[in-house]
C-alpha cells in the first residue's frame, strides 16, 4: 500500500515542521505539501489531490469546505487547541472526517489519521459528539475515538 499523501494547513511554521517530522516517520503517511493559509490550501489541494489534510481549526470550517470542493476524496482532520461543541458540529458539517486536539499525543493524531483514512469519523476523547446526521437529528456515541451513528 502506498503512503497516504498529506496536506498540512497551519499558520505556525514550527508546528507544521514538528508535525511533518512526526508523520513522515510513519511508513504509511507522507506529508507532501504544507501552507499557512486557506487560499493556498485550496490551490494545493486542487493540484495534488491529497488523501488526507490536517487543517488548523482557527482557519475555520470554510478552509475545510474549500479543500473538499476541489478535492472531494480528501479526508480532513481538523486540529485545535480546544473545541466548543458548535465548532465540532461546524467542522463535520463542512466535510471534516475528524476533530483532534493539539494536546493529544502524536501517536493519537497518527491513529486519528488512520481512522479517517479508513473512512470512519474520529472525535478526540473528551469532546462532545455533535448531532451530525445530515438526514435528521441523531445522537452519535463515541467509542475509542470513533463516532458510532
Amino acid at each position: 500500500m502506498f503512503p497516504a499523501s498529506i496536506l498540512l494547513v497551519d499558520d505556525h511554521p514550527i508546528f507544521r515542521e514538528a508535525l511533518r517530522a512526526l508523520l513522515n516517520r510513519e511508513s504509511d503517511l507522507r506529508v507532501i505539501a504544507e501552507t499557512s493559509n486557506r487560499r493556498e490550501a485550496q490551490a494545493l489541494a486542487s493540484a495534488i489531490q491529497p488523501g488526507l489534510a490536517i487543517v488548523e481549526a482557527q482557519l475555520g470550517s470554510a478552509a475545510v469546505r474549500d479543500i473538499r470542493a476541489v478535492s472531494p476524496a480528501t479526508s480532513v482532520l481538523v486540529l485545535a487547541d480546544s473545541f466548543r461543541e458548535d465548532h465540532v458540529a461546524e467542522a463535520f458539517a463542512a466535510g471534516a472526517m475528524g476533530c483532534a486536539l493539539k494536546t493529544q499525543r502524536g501517536t493519537e493524531v497518527v491513529a486519528a489519521l488512520r481512522i479517517i483514512r479508513g473512512g470512519q469519523r474520529y472525535l478526540a476523547p473528551g469532546l462532545a459528539a455533535p448531532e451530525i446526521d445530515r438526514h435528521g437529528p441523531a445522537r452519535h456515541a463515541v467509542r475509542n475515538g470513533l463516532l458510532d451513528g
